[in-house]
């Protein structure tokens, strides 16, 4: 993994668990749901892509 590709990889999961915790702060409102679904996509966007990546599929 190139330095830059790390970065990125580090700032979509922090972007990601900032998404989730916001959301599970407002969990009674509709936009903290949309938050807390915002950070699972940035989450299992990293899984879809690595993982194809790391099989070399």
């Amino acid at each position: 993994m190139s330095g830059e590709q790390f970065w990125v990889t580090v700032a979509i999961f922090t972007l990601g668990v900032m998404l989730i915790g916001g959301g599970y702060s407002r969990s009674e409102t509709r936009s903290g749901v949309a938050l807390m679904w915002g950070g699972a996509l940035c989450m299992i966007a990293l899984v879809f892509y690595y993982i194809p990546q790391n099989l070399a599929l």
